[in-house]
């Protein structure tokens, strides 16, 4: 019986074998993205590779894309080893196709978000520097203005054509992707990701997971997100099926739809996705979903439990990951085994190691909350054009081993003596209230156990000179909500700094494009009456 790794003991599953599994061979890590996935194709020729608004590929027809695309980069980028190449796409099949394209001539792929303002993706270009910029015909005009600011030509995907051959150049340390982020600041700072992580974190995820060539798995957030691309390239590369939806066009009520039409085996979900669905999927069945896997934000025993029941499940998979080093942990559960209290993240995924230090660097013991370093000969790069912003956070191993680097993520959590993590929440999501420090996220799960609260999002803000806490608030039923009760029902058993002073009900949270709640766009001006309770559109 092979065993997956991230699913090695309690409380992770067994390691059953699923029909059809095979561990992702040892010797795939030295080869690239571009061969493994060419060998994908060959072997899955006839399979369904891509299922999209406007495509329906097999792996043959997406291959002929993607060498297609690849042919025509090559012409027009020549020689010049591991440029950056923009994308500006709607999220459908071709900028799938675009971005393996991308890759497997040798290149870093940036993808552009098209629902974002000018200036913001002007600033993403001003950091890539790419060689060119691609698009599809219904955003030639906007990615035309991007490459005349950034100093390069614009290429419509459809006029791509040339022959490919294999650039010789390339190996598991070149870059594949710019991953942009801003964190807590506007300025926009690419990670570049080269091969070896994508490839590691694809051999994480289809262990643990028992991904085989039968199942299908939805692409539903968009891949300027790099946590979002994990599915493409863990499909791709194992013959699965990647069906594509635009959430942030159409919803998320269309979301189980996709999954009974498509067939969907394995789901990845944001909390907050899975939160507001659970309703709406009442008495429906999902015949072909084995799992889903929630990721992108703390996870709770409830939303867990919750989520399992509403989609009838076998198995629930919990993970973490982050921009920069893409997928890290994975736990997975059996569906008649979920934890109670709090939902370990599971095992580090392989050649990753995590440690855990204090304030002042140091490493501490099973069970002690700090921040959560990463140690693995697969991180990435640093930061494009930002040597100093790579300093700051990579760093060497603090075991003393010259193959292995580390990165100190920000991520507050803890590792037990089998190397189990559980996260705390983010470094900076402890606050001071009336000078005893408060983790957001324990009031935000102390509120969601509360009657008729289907999510919540708590913010520190100061207040007439003083930090007090306010609690926004999803009820299940609007016309039910009442937060003087909700604060009673709070003060009843934590201590006063502790619970929200202030109030506001919300019909849905603002969302970012990954499901996430946007903290920046709930309503920071508060009417003194929240303090008793408001409702806000």
């Amino acid at each position: 019986m092979e065993e997956r790794n991230g699913a090695q003991a309690a409380p992770m599953r067994s390691t059953e074998s699923a029909s059809g599994w095979a561990p992702f061979p040892e010797s795939s890590m030295e080869r690239t993205i571009g061969e493994l996935f060419a060998e994908s194709a060959d072997r899955h020729a006839d399979r369904e590779a891509i299922t999209s608004p406007t495509v329906r590929w097999t792996y043959r027809e997406l291959a002929e894309e993607v060498r297609r695309m690849a042919g025509g980069i090559a012409s027009e980028v020549g020689s010049d080893h591991g440029r950056s190449i923009a994308i500006l796409c709607d999220h459908d099949g071709p900028l799938i196709a675009a971005l393996m394209a991308v890759i497997c001539a040798g290149h870093a792929v940036v993808i552009v978000d098209p629902t974002a303002p000018l200036d913001q993706n002007s600033k993403v270009l001003d950091e890539a520097r790419p060689a060119i910029v691609l698009a599809d015909e219904l955003h030639r005009e906007a990615a035309g203005r991007l490459a005349k600011h950034a100093g390069c030509q614009c290429l419509e995907l459809s006029g791509l054509n040339g022959a490919f051959q294999p650039p010789t150049w390339v190996d598991t340390h070149s870059p594949a992707m710019l991953a942009f982020t801003s964190g807590t600041s506007d300025t926009p700072k690419g990670a570049v990701i080269n091969q070896g992580v994508v490839l590691n974190a694809a051999r994480g995820g289809q262990n643990a997971l028992g991904l085989t060539p039968d199942d299908r798995l939805p692409l539903l957030f968009p891949l300027s997100l790099t946590i979002a691309a994990f599915p493409v390239f863990l499909a791709l590369l194992t013959g699965a099926c990647v069906a594509v939806l635009d959430v942030r066009a159409v919803g998320i009520a269309p979301i189980a739809g996709l999954f009974e039409r498509e067939r969907i085996t394995i789901a990845f979900l944001a909390p907050t996705v899975a939160r507001f669905m659970l309703d709406g999927i009442s008495g429906q069945r999902f015949e072909d979903l084995r799992m889903v896997m929630l990721a992108g934000e703390p996870v709770d025993s409830e939303i867990l439990a919750g989520t399992c029941a509403a989609f009838g499940c076998d198995e629930m998979a919990v993970a973490y990951g982050i921009t920069e080093t893409g997928l890290l942990t994975i736990a997975v559960y059996s569906h008649d085994n979920l934890p109670r209290g709090a939902v370990s993240c599971g095992y580090p995924i392989p050649e990753v190691d995590l440690v855990i230090v204090d304030d002042n660097g140091v490493v501490v013991g099973p069970d002690q909350v700090g921040e959560i370093v990463v140690v693995s000969n697969h991180l990435f790069d640093g930061y494009v054009g930002r040597p100093e912003l790579g300093r700051l956070v990579l760093g060497e191993d603090p075991s003393g081993r010259s193959s292995r680097s580390s990165y100190r993520t920000g991520d507050l959590g803890r590792v037990d003596e089998n190397g189990v993590l559980t996260l705390e929440g983010r470094s900076g999501s402890s606050v001071k209230v009336r000078g005893r420090m408060v983790g957001l996220g324990e009031v935000e799960t102390d509120i969601r156990d509360l009657e008729n609260v289907l999510d919540s999002a708590v913010l520190a803000t100061p207040l007439d000179g003083v930090v007090e806490l306010v609690a926004y608030v999803v009820p299940k039923d609007m016309a039910e909500a009442e937060p003087t009760r909700w604060r009673a029902a709070l003060l009843a058993n934590r201590e006063p700094y502790r619970v929200p002073t202030r109030w506001v009900t919300l019909d849905e949270f603002p969302l970012l494009p990954n499901g996430k709640v946007n903290r920046r766009a709930l309503p920071h001006r508060i009417p003194p009456s929240a303090r008793q309770g408001s409702r806000s559109r």
